[in-house]
Formats: structure tokens, sequence, C-alpha cells
């Protein structure tokens, strides 16, 4: 994941019993959250704007 305000890239990892991953940026502090659906997503990397 890139948090384009930082310009800098982090690993997320997800929980086992979270349905979701979550993401702090490492500058503004900003939290995202991102659900796990069906099928996934053949992306390997997201970018997030704060």
């Amino acid at each position: 994941m890139r948090f384009l305000c930082a310009g800098q890239y982090i690993r997320v990892y997800r929980r086992p019993e979270s349905p979701f991953y979550l993401a702090r940026c490492p500058k503004c502090a900003k939290c995202v959250r991102f659900r796990v659906g069906k099928g996934g997503s053949d992306a390997r990397m997201f970018d997030v704007s704060c």
C-alpha cells in the first residue's frame, strides 16, 4: 500500500478473525480499512490519498 501524502509504501496484514485490512499512514496517521471481498483482487499495490 502506498500512502501518497507520505510518499511511502507499507505492508498491510489482516488478522485471521478480521473481515478487513487496517492500515495507518506513517505521516498523517489517517486510518483506512479495506474489506475482504469474495474473489479478492489481482492487484498487489494500492494507492491511498490522505
